[in-house]
């Protein structure tokens, strides 16, 4: 999920009339930048919960296949 990059951030070296509209379109972006970083750590959250699953599984079916090796024998 891309987060999209933030404008030029201001800078003190700036005159008021680059400063000004720089410093607006800057905080401007900054409620879109949340939005995508939340959606980004959901979905991250959402596969580690996948991962989760899937080393349980894992770990079962290696447990199940121990047990058959050793009744086998």
């Amino acid at each position: 999920m891309p987060i999209t990059a933030l404008p030029t951030a201001p800078s003190r070296n700036m005159t008021e009339a680059v400063f000004n509209p720089t410093v607006d379109a800057f905080l401007g972006a900054l409620p879109a930048l949340v939005t995508q970083i939340n959606a980004a750590t959901a979905a991250v959250d959402a596969q580690i919960v996948v991962a989760n699953t899937k080393a349980s599984e894992a770990l079962a079916s290696a447990q199940a296949a121990s047990a058959s090796a050793t009744a086998a024998s």
